[in-house]
C-alpha cells in the first residue's frame, strides 16, 4: 500500500499502541478479533478438484471448440468402466441455461492431477458459464465438484479487445471507511445486509457489468488483512462473493494485502484455495497475458502481528523470474505480450541509504521487523526486494507491450519506459483509500486493437471514476455517493404486449458502451429500440436477448425491446 504518508502524522501514535497490544497480550487482542456469531461463515477452501480453470483464472474457448480442464483427482480410478461428463451452466442468469460437453481424452500430469479435453457444443451462446465435472462408474458418483464463472464461450476470438484493469478493492480497510463511511461500511457490522458492505465495490461491479468488457484484470489488494488477527477468513468470503457478481471474466493476481502471515492464517493459502494460482498465463486469440507475484517473499518476510507487518513492497524470485523468462520465450511470436501484477518494478524504493544500513544490521527478525515498519511508513514500500532490474530487463528481452500494476492506489502510465517499447500503467485503488485531491476511486478501461493500445483510459490516461464528481479528483472523498454510470430496466408500457425497458444515465464526459440481456416470453418475435440485438439464446418457454448499445456523455438512453408478433 502506498500513497499512506499523508496519513503519518496523525495515525503513527495509534498505530504503534495498537502494534504494541498485538506483540504484548495476544490473548487480549485475538478475543477482540473474534468472529461474531453471525458474521461471514468464513473463507472455506473451494477449489479441491477442479483446481483449473478457476473462479480466478477462467479459460476462454471457442464454440465447437476444446475445452481443457485440470482435475485433481484424490482418487486412483476404477479397474472397471468409468466416464469423465462436464456441463456448463450459464452464469449469474435468471434463466440458466446448461449445456452437457462431449468428453473427448485424458493426459495424466502427475502427482494425481489429469487434463480432461472436453468438445463445447459448436452451437453455445457466447456467454459466461460455471463449470461442473463428474466422474461415474458402476459404484455410482465418484466424483462432482466445479468453479463458478470458470468458463467464457466465443463466437470468435481475435486482437481486438476492451479490457478493465481493477485494482486494490481492499475488503476490510479502515481507512476508506473513515474517508467515506456511508461507502465504505466494515464487514464487521453484521446486522447490514451484504449490498451495503463495501458500496464502492458494488457500484464498480455494477458499472463495469454494463460495459462488459471482454475481460477483468484485478492486480491484487483484494484484502486487507493487516488490521487484526483471524480477519482473513472473514475478508475472503467477502471478496469471493463480490467477485461471483461479476458477469465477465475475472483474472486474479495476489498483491500483498492478500499474501501476509498473520498467526495461523496465511494469506496466499486462502488466494490459493479460493480463486487460483498466484502465477500463470493464458491467451486471448494472439495476445498472451502473464500473471506475476510480486509479492514474492519468504514466509518469515510476510509475517505480521496485525498492523505491524515487516514488508508491503515488491520482490519476485528467481524461480519465478526464470519461469517468466521461459514464457515469454515461448511466446515471442505472439501479437502482444501484457503482463499484469501487483507492484510495478518501475517503482523504485524511496528510502535513503542510511535506512538501508540501519534495517539491514538490526538482527532478524523482530528488530528488523519494527524497522521495516518505521522506514516504510517514511519513506514507502514500492519496491524493496529482490529482482526489480531483472523484471525490467525482462521487459524489453521479452519484448513486453504492456504492464498493468495497482499498490501505489493513483494512476500513471509511463509509455516507452525501454528500447522495446514497453508501457507501465498504474491504476487508482477502487477503495476510498486514496490520496484527496490527487486521486479517486475508480477503475481502468484499456482498449486493444490489431494488438496495439489505442486508449489507456478516461479523458486521456485517467482511470473512469466510479462517482459522478471522483474526476477531477477531488479534495472531499466523503461527498462521493453518487455512481458515474447506472441504469435500471422495467416491464414497458405496451400493456399485454411483453416488454421491456432499459434506462441508462451516463454522467461520464465521454460515451460508454452498454451491454443488456432482455428475458422475455419465447415465441414472439422482438424489435429494439436504441440499441443492436447480437445474439437470441432460446431458452425453453424464455428467451434471450442480448443487446449492445452506447450511451453519449453527459446523458440518458432507453433501450426498448417489445414485440411485434402475437403467438
Amino acid at each position: 500500500m502506498a500513497g499512506h504518508r499523508y496519513y503519518l502524522r496523525v495515525t503513527l501514535s495509534v498505530i504503534f499502541v495498537l502494534t504494541f497490544l498485538c506483540l504484548q497480550f495476544p490473548g487480549r487482542v485475538e478475543g477482540m478479533a473474534s468472529a461474531p456469531q453471525n458474521a461471514p461463515s468464513g473463507a472455506q477452501p473451494r477449489i479441491k478438484h477442479v483446481i483449473r480453470p478457476t473462479l480466478g483464472c477462467p479459460s476462454f474457448v471457442l464454440a465447437g471448440s476444446q475445452l481443457k480442464v485440470d482435475v485433481s483427482l484424490g482418487m486412483t480410478l476404477p479397474d472397471h468402466p468409468y466416464r469423465f461428463k462436464a456441463f456448463i451452466t450459464t452464469s449469474n442468469d435468471p434463466i440458466p441455461m446448461t449445456l452437457g460437453l462431449e468428453f473427448e481424452s485424458m493426459e495424466a500430469k502427475g502427482g494425481g492431477v489429469v487434463t480432461l479435453a472436453f468438445r463445447v457444443p459448436g452451437d453455445a451462446p457466447e456467454d459466461l458459464y460455471d463449470l461442473e465435472v463428474v466422474l461415474e462408474s458402476q459404484d455410482g458418483v465418484l466424483l462432482r465438484d466445479g468453479q463458478p464463472h470458470a468458463v467464457k464461450v466465443l463466437r470468435h476470438l481475435d486482437d481486438d479487445l476492451i479490457l478493465v484493469h481493477f485494482t486494490d478493492t481492499q475488503i476490510g480497510d479502515l481507512l476508506s471507511a473513515a474517508n467515506n463511511p456511508s461507502e465504505s461500511l466494515p464487514n464487521w457490522i453484521t446486522s447490514a445486509p451484504f449490498k451495503d458492505h463495501w458500496k464502492y465495490l458494488h457500484r464498480a461491479i455494477d458499472i463495469i457489468n454494463l460495459i462488459k468488457p471482454d475481460l477483468v484484470i484485478l492486480t491484487g489488494d483484494l484484502v486487507y488483512g493487516q488490521l487484526y488477527f483471524g480477519e482473513y477468513p472473514r475478508e475472503y468470503d467477502f471478496i469471493y462473493r463480490y467477485l461471483l457478481r461479476f458477469d465477465v471474466p475475472v483474472f486474479v493476481a495476489p498483491g500483498n494485502h492478500d499474501s501476509y502471515r498473520q498467526a495461523e492464517d496465511d494469506g496466499k493459502e486462502y488466494f490459493r484455495s479460493l480463486l487460483g494460482p498466484t502465477q500463470y498465463s493464458f491467451d486471448y486469440g494472439p495476445i498472451r497475458f502473464v500473471a506475476v507475484d510480486t509479492y514474492d517473499w519468504p514466509e518469515i518476510d510476510r509475517s505480521g502481528y496485525g498492523l505491524l507487518v515487516s514488508t508491503w513492497g515488491g520482490q519476485v524470485s528467481r524461480r519465478q523470474l526464470r519461469w517468466l523468462e521461459e514464457e515469454l520465450r515461448a511466446h515471442a511470436q505472439s501479437a502482444m505480450r501484457v503482463i499484469f501484477c501487483h507492484h510495478s518494478p518501475d517503482d523504485t524504493s524511496e528510502w535513503p541509504l542510511w535506512a538501508w544500513r540501519i534495517c539491514l544490521a538490526a538482527a532478524y527478525p523482530f528488530p528488523q521487523l519494527y524497522l521495516r515498519f518505521l522506514f516504510g511508513l517514511l519513506y514507502d514500500q514500492e519496491w524493496v526486494g529482490e529482482g526489480r532490474r531483472e523484471f525490467l530487463s525482462l521487459l524489453e528481452r521479452g519484448k513486453v507491450d504492456l504492464l498493468l500494476a495497482g499498490h501505489v492506489h493513483h494512476d500513471r502510465v509511463s509509455r516507452d519506459i525501454n528500447r522495446y517499447g514497453t508501457d507501465v500503467v498504474t491504476t487508482t485503488s477502487a477503495s476510498f483509500n486514496v490520496k484527496p485531491g490527487k486521486a479517486y476511486p475508480g477503475f481502468r478501461v484499456v482498449t486493444i486493437r490489431d494488438g496495439v493500445v489505442v486508449d489507456y483510459g478516461y479523458m486521456g490516461d485517467w482511470s473512469h471514476p466510479i462517482y459522478s464528481n471522483g474526476f477531477p479528483p477531488s479534495a472531499n472523498l466523503a461527498q462521493q455517493f453518487e455512481p458515474a454510470l447506472y441504469a435500471t430496466i422495467s416491464d414497458g408500457s405496451g400493456g399485454e404486449v411483453p416488454s421491456k425497458e432499459l434506462l441508462v444515465v451516463n454522467r461520464y464526459l465521454e460515451p460508454v458502451p452498454v451491454n443488456a440481456e432482455f428475458v422475455l416470453p419465447a415465441g414472439r418475435e422482438y424489435r429494439v429500440s436504441g440499441g443492436e440485438v447480437w445474439q437470441i439464446s432460446p431458452r425453453g418457454d424464455w428467451t434471450v436477448l442480448y443487446v449492445r448499445s452506447q450511451v453519449d456523455a453527459t446523458s440518458t438512453l432507453k433501450v426498448s425491446v417489445h414485440s411485434v408478433k402475437s403467438p
